[in-house]
């Protein structure tokens, strides 16, 4: 009886190490999938014979079987904070425990360790690169140096409001909203009052930080391989953030009484283009919290997105055959970039595709709704989950084959 109590203890401890896994790893941005793989390795290697388990982005339930014994647990996840490097570290410590270097209890340590050590930029340098993202993004937008430098300022300025509004523990949608009209607000002020070409296009880029461009692909991304859960509320999420986006522009332009008209987006020469592509990707990088040790290896995969969509779009490509193929580059670089540095692929693959995310199109359906334009504010709706869809499309490609191939090697 003593050797059965001490084997169902065993089996609750690697079951509650296996789960602060999954909860940080979905805290803090990692795919559904990519948290069931770690919590199955992990309760395997802490002495399960079957491991079922049912992540969502609310929640866990995981299941440790091992004989007649068995452990059942559920396991809240109430944070939403994207923070890549302590995915990495999770998964690093997943690894550790697979090999047999860490057993449950010292497994739970670490990752209380590693989730309690602070981003690895501060705010101030995280706001910075809010705006440096945003600025460059309406560089690519065909916005000239003045709008440029109103979208920055803009930008850097939102991300602190949002931060403060964070602390004071502001619903993140009421949050969101007020980020947006104080970014939207701003930028339209610092454009007039530098007689920028196009105010509008630095109003668009401002609060592209803001956009859940990442959120939408992942929701897709969950459709495409059939975990419609995850999928669903994901595009809730992404629903609730694009609303409040949309409530902080109408309130800008109603208490302005401006009409925007957007420009066509005029991509700049190459030259200059692959450097706004480099610095949107680093910036939306640190806005993540990637290490810093791998923000070249993401200005790479930035690049490559960029240059790729850019050409097929340049060839004639229909727009969302271009930026399916912009995924497929992302993915195979981010899947290769993992293997040779031993990262997860979502360190390199999520700012790698910032540059192919369709968030000024989404501003554009925001915009139009937000001037009761509906039918325009339709159709954008359309193409922008069109090409969300694209994009998704061609990383579930390359991840689908990586997975196939990884469980080829292990037979």
């Amino acid at each position: 009886m003593a050797h059965l109590a001490e084997s169902q203890e065993a089996l609750r401890e690697g079951l509650a190490a296996a789960l602060r896994a999954g909860q940080m790893m979905l805290e803090h941005g990692a795919s559904t999938a990519r948290v069931e793989e770690t919590i199955q390795r992990m309760g395997l290697a802490l002495g399960a014979e079957q491991v079922e388990v049912f992540a969502t982005p609310t929640g866990v339930f995981a299941t440790l079987i091992r004989g007649t014994l068995h452990t059942t647990r559920v396991q809240r996840i109430a944070r939403n904070d994207l923070d890549l490097s302590k995915v990495e570290a999770a998964l690093a410590i997943s690894r550790r425990v697979a090999i047999g270097e860490l057993a449950a209890r010292e497994a739970v340590v670490a990752l209380n360790i590693a989730d309690a050590v602070p981003r690895p930029y501060g705010l101030a340098i995280t706001a910075l690169a809010s705006g440096m993202c945003s600025g460059a993004s309406a560089g690519l937008f065909g916005g000239n140096a003045l709008a440029i430098a109103a979208t920055t300022i803009a930008a850097t300025i939102a991300y602190l409001c949002l931060a403060l509004l964070g602390r004071i523990q502001l619903s993140r949608a009421m949050a969101t909203g007020f980020a947006a009209a104080i970014a939207t607000g701003l930028a339209f002020l610092l454009a007039l009052g530098f007689h920028a070409s196009a105010p509008a296009i630095a109003m668009q880029a401002s609060i592209l930080m803001l956009t859940p461009g990442v959120l939408i692909v992942s929701a897709i991304a969950d459709l495409f391989r059939g975990d419609t859960l995850s999928g669903v509320t994901r595009a809730a999420m992404a629903l609730l953030a694009v609303a409040a986006i949309a409530a902080g522009v109408w309130v800008v332009l109603a208490i302005t009484g401006v009409t925007m008209v957007l420009p066509q987006p005029t991509p700049p020469p190459w030259p200059i283009a692959l450097v706004l592509a480099a610095v949107t990707t680093a910036g939306f990088a640190m806005l993540f919290a990637v290490p810093l040790r791998r923000l070249l290896a993401c200005i790479l995969a930035g690049v490559v997105a960029y240059t790729v969509d850019r050409v097929a779009n340049q060839s004639g490509a229909p727009l969302a055959l271009a930026i399916f193929s912009g995924g497929v580059a992302v993915g195979v670089l981010a899947e290769l970039l993992a293997r040779l540095l031993r990262a997860p692929s979502s360190i390199f693959s999520i700012p790698g595709i910032i540059t192919l995310v369709p968030g000024g199109l989404a501003f554009r359906t925001m915009l139009a709704f937000a001037q009761n334009d509906v039918s325009s504010g339709a159709a954008n709706l359309i193409l922008t989950a069109l090409l969300a869809g694209g994009l998704a499309a061609g990383l579930g490609v390359v991840t689908a084959i990586a997975g196939i191939r990884f469980e080829k090697v292990q037979l």
